[in-house]
């Protein structure tokens, strides 16, 4: 009898091998321990249905040839050109066009997979420094931030990092109003605050991104 959790680990493997993910950066974009992702590689554990549905999504392979049935990888699927790519995680972020594009701000490059984001070219990730977003968010938590500019619509309860001044970014939860915006911290011991657009203009402050992940850091 065939071993499929064998079979599922050495094509799990194989998979992270080639799109250049590591054990840790899996496990932190699926909300699980690295134990767990080792657990599934060696095949000692099986992962639930909705995760193995996840990772066949993510790596554009069918769940038959996960688990040995067929040999061609993508039976049912079509792949496309550039299935993955870099982008910055930056160590800080103040308001300024250049910082993109600075290498000394970069503390690695997270590889994405492009399909699984609507504008993959405008990602960067940045990573949590306070609790001002506590508890939903932790101090070290990793956030996936899609650029938008003034011209981008921000619908209420998006969570949007907002520069100002020369201080470091903060992620805040973001309700439009009509002459201006309210940005609410999670965390209860901060109140919510509000600008309009002549007092955002007069303190610099400028919405730079849209959060469109969040990956948990647990160490």
């Amino acid at each position: 009898m065939k071993d499929y959790a064998k079979i599922f680990g050495a094509n799990l493997e194989k998979e992270l091998n080639s799109f250049g993910i590591s054990q840790v950066e899996l496990a932190d974009r699926m909300y699980i321990t690295n134990s767990a992702i080792s657990g599934y590689i060696t095949g000692k554990r099986i992962p639930r249905i909705e995760t193995i549905v996840e990772l066949c999504e993510m790596f554009n392979v069918s769940i038959d040839y996960m688990f040995g049935l067929i040999d061609e990888k993508n039976h049912g699927y079509t792949y496309g050109d550039n299935l993955t790519k870099e982008i910055p995680v930056l160590k800080s972020l103040k308001y300024s066009d250049s910082i993109f594009n600075s290498k000394d701000n970069v503390e690695k490059y997270l590889t994405i997979v492009t399909r699984n984001y609507k504008n993959p070219d405008k990602l960067f990730g940045i990573r949590v420094k306070s609790d001002n977003m506590y508890p939903r968010i932790y101090p070290k938590d990793l956030l996936i931030v899609e650029q938008i500019t003034p011209n981008d619509s921000i619908k209420s309860g998006d969570i949007c990092i907002i520069t100002r001044g020369n201080d470091d970014a903060v992620a805040r939860e973001v309700t439009p109003s009509d002459n201006g915006f309210y940005f609410n911290p999670y965390n209860t011991n901060m109140p919510p605050t509000f600008y309009n657009w002549d007092s955002m203009r007069t303190h610099n402050i400028n919405i730079v991104g849209r959060v469109v992940e969040l990956i948990k850091n647990f160490e």
